[in-house]
């Protein structure tokens, strides 16, 4: 499921109500009544919060970053560097804020996020998971990230006395 604004807002709604969903990415989402904020604990799928940190309609600290910090792992924040709202769209519309990055670049790092997260949850591909989850994920300079997958992808060495190594 995904959705772009007040319909990214709706996308949470719909996913806190319907198990079904699989995976969640909003676009730039927008706060809602009832609120899509309270409802992220209700959300059962992994989520991908993708917004612009130039976003003129909907502040990100105020939606995004609230909706990300409400909600449970698997959930990502990626915050697009110079993106802005109506960089989501395909063509510009009358009175729609702009951003410091081209329209093009936003639309390419966007699907690019879309289709990775989509193909590991809906196919599924677990080749993509370092993708999505691993230290790769952050290589992108357009883009900050916030991850929490609900575990350490991070190996980890111990041992316990005398057990010897263990990973």
């Amino acid at each position: 499921m995904a959705g772009h604004s007040m319909g990214g807002g709706s996308s949470i709604l719909a996913a806190a109500a319907d198990s079904r969903v699989r995976a969640l990415i909003t676009l730039a989402a927008a706060e809602t009544i009832p609120s899509a904020i309270a409802q992220m604990p209700n959300i059962s799928a992994p989520v991908r919060l993708i917004t612009g940190d130039q976003d003129g309609i909907v502040n990100w600290q105020n939606n995004t970053l609230a909706m990300y910090n409400a909600g449970r792992p698997p959930r990502q924040l990626l915050l697009i560097l110079g993106g802005c709202h109506c960089g989501f769209l395909d063509s510009n519309i009358p009175f729609c804020d702009s951003g410091s990055l081209p329209r093009s670049e936003q639309l390419e790092i966007t699907r690019r996020e879309m289709v990775t997260f989509f193909d590991l949850y809906l196919k599924p591909d677990s080749g993509l998971w370092q993708e999505v989850w691993g230290p790769e994920q952050a290589d992108d300079p357009q883009v900050a990230l916030q991850s929490d997958p609900g575990i350490d992808p991070s190996p980890a060495s111990y041992a316990e006395p005398g057990a010897g190594p263990a990973v």
